[in-house]
C-alpha cells in the first residue's frame, strides 16, 4: 500500500483516479476514515472517471446507490458502480436482506463501501482505502 497526501478537494479527486484506473468488474473497495475525511469525495472522483455525471452524495440514509458506468474502459468490464454506506447496518442479516452480497459478487459491478463492517471480511477482490485527517484540510490516504 502506498501513502498519498492531499491538501484539498482537487488533490483528493486526482488521487482517486490512481485507484480508478486499476478497478475492474468484481472489485470491492472498502473505505475507512472518520466523518468528513474525504471518503465521498474520493468516490466522486472514481465515478467521474467512469463517466458518471450524477450528483454523488453519501448514501448513509439510503444504504446504497447504483450508477450505470457510461464511459466503458476495455480493461474494466464493469457495467455498474455501487456506492454503499453500511454505517446504519447492524448485522450481516441486514446486508443479506438488502441483497448486498449479490451486489458484491456480481462481476459486472464495481462496489465502493464507506464505513465497512466486519461482515465484509470474507469478500474477495477487495481493496482498502484508509484516510486519516492530518488537520482540517490535509488528509493522508493509503491504498
Amino acid at each position: 500500500m502506498k501513502k498519498y497526501l492531499s491538501k484539498n478537494v482537487n488533490q483528493t479527486l486526482v488521487l482517486s483516479l490512481i485507484l480508478a484506473k486499476l478497478l475492474k468488474g468484481g472489485d470491492v473497495v472498502l473505505f475507512k476514515g472518520g466523518l468528513g475525511s474525504g471518503k465521498t469525495t474520493f468516490v466522486k472522483g472514481i465515478a467521474r472517471y467512469f463517466g458518471i455525471r450524477s450528483l454523488i452524495q453519501s448514501p448513509t440514509f439510503v444504504i446504497y446507490k447504483p450508477y450505470t458506468i457510461s464511459k466503458h474502459r476495455s480493461e474494466c468490464k464493469a457495467k455498474y458502480l455501487y456506492h454503499i454506506d453500511t454505517y446504519r447496518l447492524n448485522s450481516k442479516k441486514d446486508a443479506e436482506n438488502l441483497g448486498l452480497f449479490e451486489i458484491l459478487t456480481n462481476k459486472n459491478n464495481i462496489v465502493l463501501i464507506e464505513n465497512p463492517k466486519y461482515f465484509f471480511a470474507n469478500v474477495s477482490n477487495k481493496k482498502y482505502v484508509t484516510i486519516k485527517n492530518s488537520n482540517s484540510t490535509t488528509r493522508l490516504f493509503q491504498f
